[in-house]
């Protein structure tokens, strides 16, 4: 499904099990720890400047998880869900001059959607990956920000709250897209 082979989708799971995420009962199967969110919290990743090259990637990493959080999110998301989006649209409009606080709203908007998927291990990858992305998002903004990112995500909000997962996704799909092929016009 992912276009890789068996040994790299092992080495994955035998990494995932050494982190504390997964738990490999041989004969049985593998499965998610219930404690897993301990572990997590404590997972220690590096924040360094990143290339342009590895910011097209984190955009193609969040593809792969944000797209599909975004379509759980609105099959899932409750009154408080919306009320946290649109509190991080309402910064990110106020924020429009001060990249720095406007980033973070738009980092928390991806969070509280993740939130909203009701899926923990979901949320957890999000925050363990909190300040990677808040580089990544400030990074971003500085460069690349503009009017229709603010539109976009207005979309994004209102396919949630409209419980339409197909608009949801193809908005948020259009977001990284354009983020990307901006990236790669510079």
């Amino acid at each position: 499904m992912f276009g890789v082979s068996r040994n790299t989708i092992r080495g994955c799971m035998q990494k995932l099990s050494a982190l504390g995420v997964l738990e490999i009962k041989h004969g049985e199967g593998t499965f998610v720890k219930d404690t897993i969110y301990d572990h997590l919290f404590g997972v220690q990743t590096p924040v360094l400047p990143l290339t342009k090259e590895e910011i097209i990637e984190m955009f193609e990493f969040r593809k792969i998880l944000e797209v599909a959080n975004v379509k759980i999110a609105a099959l899932k998301a409750g009154p408080e869900d919306l009320a946290r989006l649109k509190a991080c649209l309402d910064e990110m409009i106020r924020f429009q001059s001060d990249a720095m606080k406007y980033a973070r709203a738009d980092l928390n908007f991806h969070i509280n959607i993740a939130l909203a998927t009701q899926n923990k291990v979901t949320y957890q990858i999000m925050l363990m990956m909190k300040e990677v992305l808040f580089s990544h998002f400030k990074v971003n903004t500085e460069n690349l920000k503009d009017k229709f990112e603010q539109d976009l995500h207005i979309q994004i909000y209102e396919a949630i709250k409209n419980r339409d997962p197909e608009t949801a996704e193809k908005v948020m799909t259009k977001l990284l897209d354009t983020n990307i092929q901006l990236l790669q016009q510079q």
